[in-house]
């Protein structure tokens, strides 16, 4: 009979494991259906994600049982699985400088044919139809030639390197595009904010293969993987020529703030938190007070009390918050203001 006993009491207190563990689960669902159901009222789902659940032993908010939550995957909370593929052919024109030369291309519309049905790699299927290519034409053209890899793109291949050393050179440098491709895959995927994404490299390939559990807007995810990368220089403006706009945004939201999407006794110098500034932005924002700042920026009244210095100076957010949980706020002159700005 003890031993009974002692057996239920071990399942009772298993049970009560469970279902704690468990909780947050629950809850973050329950919080998030109603956010569905309240879509487009921002004042609705505000109020939601701040109710709390009063367990007695414990409150949740939505925020810690979000943090909390079993992460589930593809086959129990669906999703997206995408698997992407890097055009080898694409890298190789580029390493070749865009060569025309008649056996290269003849190489590549025969590679690409052979991959059709081939396990090989593709630039291992490009050397060899390469070599065929260039024994039947007698051309006896090597790797290194100006018109092929041994161009101004690739220094370190000479007029002497031997065709396995190019190949071996060629091949590193394609892994680490297939690599870089591959990071800013996966940051990208960061910012769309899936839970806990299962980004892989395909052993062998230049596939990516994606996997974001949750995620349900296909087309957002094609936008943002499919985008092209675009690198841009612009001069930063600094403190000094912002601050006596920043002032007057103060003064003002203390008047009109009701028209400017905010109360009145939000103090807008306060949020811009100017004193923890330790970087090339103008100010550093709770990331939880950016909506605040976005409403005073971009009110009627804020852009109409822009001095001509920032007319059409662009402000904008770092990518995410630093550890501080602040986010870096930058001023950036538009090229209007400005020719400074490098593409």
């Amino acid at each position: 009979m003890q031993g009974k006993g002692l057996i239920t009491i071990v399942a009772i207190v298993l049970g009560l494991i469970c279902l704690n563990e468990l909780l947050p689960t629950w809850y973050t669902s329950k919080i998030e259906s109603q956010i569905e159901a309240a879509k487009g009222n921002e004042k609705e789902i505000k109020r939601i994600k701040e109710d709390t659940l009063n367990l007695g032993y414990t409150k949740l908010y939505y925020s810690k049982a979000k943090d909390k939550e079993m992460k589930l995957g593809l086959d129990l909370k669906g999703g997206i699985n995408v698997l992407l593929e890097i055009n080898q052919r694409d890298l190789v024109n580029d390493l070749t400088n865009y060569s025309t030369n008649p056996v290269l291309i003849e190489a590549l519309n025969k590679t690409d044919e052979a991959q059709k049905n081939s396990t090989k790699s593709y630039i291992d299927n490009f050397f060899e139809q390469f070599d065929a290519v260039n024994k039947a034409k007698g051309t006896n053209l090597k790797l290194a030639d100006p018109e092929l890899f041994g161009n101004t793109n690739l220094s370190e291949i000479k007029y002497n390197t031997t065709d396995e050393q190019v190949k071996s050179i060629i091949k590193r440098r394609i892994d680490l595009s297939v690599g870089t491709a591959f990071e800013v895959i996966r940051t990208r995927i960061d910012k769309l904010g899936a839970i806990q994404p299962n980004v892989q490299r395909v052993p062998g390939t230049a596939r990516i293969s994606v996997e974001m559990p949750g995620m349900k807007d296909i087309d957002k995810v094609k936008k943002m993987l499919q985008t092209s990368a675009k690198l841009q220089f612009w001069e930063v403006q600094q403190i000094p020529e912002i601050a006596p706009y920043f002032q007057t945004l103060t003064t003002m939201v203390a008047a009109k703030g009701d028209s400017m999407g905010v109360a009145k006794n939000v103090n807008f110098m306060n949020l811009l938190q100017l004193d923890k500034l330790r970087t090339n932005g103008v100010a550093n924002v709770k990331l939880s007070d950016t909506a605040a700042v976005n409403k005073i920026l971009n009110s009627k009244v804020g852009q109409a009390l822009r001095p001509a210095n920032i007319k059409y100076t662009q402000f904008m957010w770092g990518y995410k918050p630093e550890a501080t949980s602040l986010m870096i706020w930058y001023c950036m002159q538009s090229e209007v203001t400005s020719t400074k700005k490098l593409r």
